[in-house]
């Protein structure tokens, strides 16, 4: 049975929206004095899956809802992802990434609504930080599919896309490389991510 897709908060398009407005101008001064339209695409939902559950042998239903992503553009361009999570009661912007996942979570966004389209199920972003992955998981119960995104560690190919016990037996493999410690995903530089205005107030 494909796991359940969850809604995203009702705000949090809008949320993204404004703080993109507020935020973007003066990361990118020439596409804003060409007054290009922000635009922000529908959310995916994150779930993360820590390194020890992967150890322990946990599957991908294991994977925790940890909030939704959203790309911006100006214009055609994505350009940044905003991370949302509905923690306090409506949608909280966490950030505006402008690291080198951009890209491929665009192209991802794109993907996953013609693959829901054509097969039903739901997707969502997996992160698996410890492991230095974040790929597009499409549920569809038995059958789902794993997309690694670029940049991928090895043994991962990006862009492909893997049966989902394929793809966990991979995961098991890097993880028992790594070990229990594991390594963090380091965090994006200081100039590739920014908190939306009220929370650089505090």
């Amino acid at each position: 049975m494909a796991t359940k897709t969850p809604r995203p908060p009702d705000d949090s398009t809008d949320a993204v929206r404004a703080a993109a407005r507020d935020l973007l101008p003066s990361r990118f001064p020439r596409q804003a004095h060409a007054e290009l339209p922000v635009h922000v695409s529908p959310a995916l939902a994150v779930r993360h899956l820590g390194l020890d559950a992967v150890l322990d042998g946990a599957g991908l239903d294991s994977a925790t809802l940890v909030g939704w992503r959203h790309v911006v553009r100006l214009g055609d361009e994505p350009v940044a992802l905003g991370d949302v999570d509905d923690s306090g009661g409506g949608a909280q912007v966490r950030q505006l990434n402008y690291g080198p996942y951009v890209g491929s979570v665009a192209k991802a966004a794109e993907r996953s609504v013609r693959a829901v389209e054509k097969h039903g199920g739901g997707v969502s972003l997996l992160q698996i930080p410890a492991l230095y992955v974040l790929a597009l998981w499409h549920d569809r119960g038995d059958d789902g599919t794993v997309t690694v995104l670029d940049p991928a560690p090895a043994p991962f190919e990006p862009g492909v896309a893997y049966d989902a016990d394929e793809f966990v037996a991979l995961l098991r493999e890097a993880a028992r490389a790594v070990g229990p410690d594991g390594s963090a995903l380091p965090e994006p530089q200081d100039d590739e991510k920014e908190p939306p205005p009220r929370a650089r107030a505090r």
